[in-house]
């Protein structure tokens, strides 16, 4: 199973501030991540900064195209 959010802060800062996948720091190695072939069957739960359904619902079409 894979934990996927993306960060606001730098890694190693000690802060634990979630953004919108893809659009913090770790930006598109997220994506270069999750398009790995063995990891192609691997579960992901995404934790993801409050926002609206809908925004949500854009998030979750985004990475499943990835």
């Amino acid at each position: 199973m894979i934990h996927l959010n993306d960060i606001k802060q730098p890694c190693g800062s000690r802060i634990d501030k979630h953004e919108r996948v893809g659009a913090g720091v770790l930006g598109d190695s997220l994506r270069q991540l999750i398009m790995h072939n063995q990891l192609e069957h691997v579960p992901i739960i995404m934790e993801l900064p409050i926002m609206s359904d809908e925004e949500e619902k854009q998030i979750l079409e985004k990475v499943r195209n990835w």
